[in-house]
């Protein structure tokens, strides 16, 4: 894993965005393009890393 894969897990586990383009968001907060971020986010879940990303409402 590397920095950015750190900073990705840390994003869906605290703030993830609740509006139409979440990822993009994502990908600004953290200066990356959205394809980078959809990629890594493929690759974590290939890898067993990742298992789910989505909102839990309490």
């Amino acid at each position: 894993m590397d920095n950015l894969d750190f900073r990705l897990i840390n994003e869906f586990q605290r703030d993830f965005p609740l509006e139409p383009q979440p990822f993009a968001e994502i990908a600004w907060r953290l200066c990356a393009d959205e394809e980078t971020v959809l990629a890594a986010l493929a690759r974590l879940r290939g890898e067993g890393v990742v298992s789910r990303v989505g909102a839990v409402f309490a």
